[in-house]
This record gives structure tokens, sequence and C-alpha cells, in this order.
């Protein structure tokens, strides 16, 4: 079979998972639509001037219901990736999935590893992995926007509480124009609030979903003002500077390994630069990292060992940041 042929199927292998996975996604949607449309109907129902309320079937008594319900994948994706909005994130996770799979493909081609019956799965497998780090990807993005929005809310509702507005009551105004992606998650608490759930639990149920060390510290807070029935403006003030601090020394450690990084940008890029520059130079002995068994095996090692190298002094640098 021909590298085209190969390519040609794991892409078709791609797009029917893609296709089963969205349809499987988009029914689960359209089922909890309909569920939420029995409970609004069963809201209204019994409002003055209409008929008393049919009895709720036992499955949409609550309103707020397990995610154990849900469909078992969205639901991991979900709680691994909380502050990932799924139908934007996921078609661009699927196609930088298959962005990699494709270069992974290309890259086999490249070493001259020959190609078989495995070459479909590899690009799947390889695709699938793409994907689920592109996810990992996406939600480091989002969680640095949220550590550096994060303080400038906290600030907005220092200051409404030292006006004599209540916490729950500042956040919940606070919440109407804060910015993405911080908007979801403290909306995600007042809608708790709003149903009547106990500031105690609702606080927890959105520390255990999102585990953002920032949002734990601010939520403790609240539970504390909630406990003491008082106010805490010095308190929050004082997470506020907190988090402040978290951040810059955050950035102070990044900009530490900001040389560590351009370097292995830089040795990343390298030999494919030396590489072309010397097909020009000298094409004899390209040729022979090509056309010979030895030159191949050669050029194989060498970038098994430098994608080794590369992995591990990232691995170091990301260590020193943390």
């Amino acid at each position: 079979m021909t590298p085209l042929v190969m390519a040609s199927a794991g892409i078709a292998l791609m797009l029917v998972l893609a296709g089963t996975s969205v349809t499987v996604l988009l029914v689960a949607a359209r089922r909890r639509q309909a569920v939420l449309g029995r409970r609004i109907e069963q809201v209204v129902a019994v409002l003055p001037g209409h008929a008393e309320a049919r009895e709720a079937p036992a499955d949409d008594s609550v309103i707020l219901q397990s995610r154990r319900d849900r469909f078992r994948l969205r639901a991991w994706v979900e709680t691994r990736y909380p502050l990932l909005h799924l139908p934007k994130a996921l078609p661009t996770a699927a196609g930088l999935g298959l962005a990699g799979g494709g270069a992974v493909v290309a890259a086999a081609w490249f070493l001259q590893v020959p190609f078989g019956w495995w070459t479909p799965a590899l690009f799947g497998a390889a695709s699938v992995a793409g994907a689920w780090l592109a996810l990992a990807a996406l939600q480091k993005r989002s969680m640095a926007a949220f550590v550096a929005k994060f303080p400038e809310l906290v600030d907005q509702i220092v200051r409404l509480s030292a006006t004599g507005v209540p916490v729950i009551e500042a956040v919940a105004s606070v919440t109407e124009h804060a910015p993405h992606p911080v908007k979801p998650v403290l909306t995600m608490f007042t809608d708790y609030l709003a149903a009547g759930l106990d500031p105690e639990e609702a606080a927890s149920t959105v520390s255990r979903r999102y585990r953002i060390p920032e949002l734990i510290m601010f939520l403790a807070v609240v539970r504390l003002q909630r406990r003491s029935g008082g106010g805490v403006s010095s308190a929050f003030a004082n997470l506020s500077q907190t988090l402040r601090d978290r951040r810059q020394a955050g950035l102070k450690a990044k900009a530490s390994t900001a040389q560590t990084r351009f370097t292995l940008l830089i040795l990343a890029v390298l030999p494919f630069v030396l590489l072309g520059v010397q097909s020009y130079t000298t094409p004899d002995s390209v040729d022979m990292l090509f056309n010979t068994d030895t030159g191949t095996q050669l050029l194989r090692w060498g970038f098994a060992l430098i994608a080794g190298g590369l992995y591990v002094a990232r691995t170091i640098a990301a260590n020193a940041v943390r």
C-alpha cells in the first residue's frame, strides 16, 4: 500500500470516529434539553393561573443531577478540563490532533520507516494523542488567563463589600461583567446559590470541580464570611494581595527559564536547518543517510536521541517553573 492510501485510510478512520462522537454528544445534548423543558413545564404549572404540576418522573425530580448520568466520555473530559468550552475546544483539538497524526506519518516517511498495515493505526493513535495534548494546552492557557484576571475581580468584590454590600450579592454582581474564563466558574457558584443550595456545599462543589488554588482560597474566604456572619473585607484584601504575589512569583519563574526554552527551540530547529544546508553544499553526505542501511540507522538514532534529549530538557525546565 502506498503512503497516500495509508494516509487516506487513517483520515477516513478518524472522520468516522469523530462523526460518531459528535452524534453521541448531540443526542445527549438533545436529551438534556428535553429534560430541561419538562422541568420548566413543571415549574410553570404551579404558578397562578395554571393547572397543578404533574408528578415528575424519578430521574427528572431533581434540578442538579449527578454527572455520572451523562455521557461518560464527555463527563470525563469536562472533569479533566473544566475550564474549556467543549463545543469550541473539541473541534480545535480534533484539527490539531489530525495535524499531529499527519506529522507523525510524515516523520515515519522521512526516516524511511516501511509503511504497512499498522500505518493507519499509528495515524489514529497519534491523532488521538495530539488531540489530548491540544486539550491540555488549551486548559493550561485558560488556567493562565483565569489566574491573570481573577485578582482584579477580587478587588471589585472588596470594594463592594467595603460599601456594605453582602459578599454573596457582591460576587453575583461582579460575575455579571466578569471576563472569560472567570465568568463560567463564578456563574456556577451563583447558580448553585440561586437553586437553593447551601453556600458551604456550593463552595465545596465548585472547588472540587475546578481544582484551582486561587479559586479554592477565594471560596474559603466566602465560607469564612458565611460562618462568622460579619464583614471580612480585610480577608478579601489580603487574598487579593496573595493572588497577585502568586502570579508574580509564577511570572518570575517563567522568566528565569526563558533562556532554556529558547535554547530548546533552537536545538529542535537547528538539525533540520543544517540538513537542508548540507544538502546543497555536500549532497553526497546527505545521500548517504537516505540511500544506505548504515546511514538510515544513524538517521533514526539521531532523530530518537534529539527527541529524547528535548523531552528531558523540557521536563527539567517545567519542574523548575513549578
